[in-house]
């Protein structure tokens, strides 16, 4: 007599669905508890507007389709973009019903790097993003701090200079006045700068241009002031910077940290590097978000998440890539 269990169907294995809405693009993958993509689909994000919320929905049923038919069961699905938060959510979460989390891909790169660095760091860092606009993940025990209207991070809106320069927020003395490729480039230009300068441009030509010296380093005083408001307020264990700087990492790092001492009295400068993951980050944390929703609270410190990121299948076209002069 055969065994009670010989017709039983095998249990399918927990997967979630990841989705990164790109400016060109439209990346999916299905990604096991191990933090290993099974399957990648790539799909052109087409014309703006709600046509990308449609592409999305399509290729997310594919990839449940996909995953289903390779003996995988979707628990969770996260997705995440450049802008603002899509629709998503709610048309997946009833259709699919499984949990559906989204976010901005500045804070699924943040929670990634969170997890990518040394054990005493995971968990517990901010991301700090510098381009046209700054921007931050705050990461603490292990979670994305969202803020209850999803704004948490707004670093560059930070005022950190009293009665400083209108910011086109409304508010004064916001750090990205300062301290981002489009604020230089206005100062500079305020100031009777050629009108053809790059805010790489007046990052390299700091020790040769004395106003590009001087709004440089005003600069860094306003990222400095930011960064210990940030410290002292959520006590990261680490400050993770990214953008593509125009300036050599180990000589910003070494800048920003002899400022932020000076202004920390008691406290001690947490650890400051750059960012380790590459392109593929925002996938990655757009996958730990997913498990996180479905319950796998502290899956990805288990992950080998530096062999993950730099997967060919990330690579991106130069239009893609957060850069010094992107809005990002």
């Amino acid at each position: 007599m055969m065994g009670s269990g010989f017709f039983a169907r095998p249990e399918r294995k927990p997967v979630v669905l990841a989705v990164e809405i790109g400016n060109l693009a439209l990346r999916g993958a299905i990604f096991g508890l191990d933090g290993v993509a099974r399957l990648r689909r790539l799909r052109p994000s087409g014309p703006p507007g709600d046509g990308v919320t449609d592409r999305s929905r399509a290729l997310l049923r594919e990839l449940a389709v996909d995953a289903r038919a390779n003996g995988m069961e979707p628990i969770a699905i996260g997705i995440t973009s450049t802008g603002a938060h899509t629709p998503l959510a709610n048309i997946l979460g009833n259709e699919l019903g499984v949990p559906v989390v989204v976010s901005t891909s500045v804070a699924a790169r943040g929670l990634a790097e969170s997890f990518a660095g040394p054990p005493k760091e995971q968990g517990n860092t901010v991301f700090v993003t510098v381009g046209a606009r700054v921007r931050a993940a705050i990461v603490s025990g292990g979670s994305l701090l969202a803020g209850c209207t999803d704004s948490a991070g707004e670093l560059g809106h930070l005022p950190v200079m009293p009665d400083g320069e209108w910011c086109h927020c409304g508010q004064q003395g916001c750090l990205e006045v300062y301290f981002s490729s489009e604020g230089l480039v206005r100062r500079y230009r305020a100031f009777g700068g050629p009108l053809t300068i790059a805010g790489a441009d007046i990052a390299r030509q700091q020790n040769d241009d004395p106003l590009c010296g001087l709004l440089w380093n005003e600069g860094l005083r306003a990222l400095s002031l930011g960064l210990a408001a940030l410290t002292l307020l959520v006590d990261p264990a680490a400050i993770i910077l990214d953008g593509n700087l125009p300036q050599p990492v180990p000589s910003f790092k070494e800048a920003v940290g002899s400022r932020l001492a000076d202004l920390l009295a008691w406290r001690t400068v947490p650890a400051i590097r750059a960012s380790r993951l590459g392109h593929g980050a925002a996938q990655i944390g757009t996958a730990i978000l997913a498990f996180q929703a479905a319950g796998h609270v502290g899956i990805a410190s288990a992950w080998d998440l530096a062999s993950a990121s730099h997967d060919p299948a990330f690579t991106r076209t130069s239009d893609e890539y957060h850069s010094w002069n992107e809005d990002e």
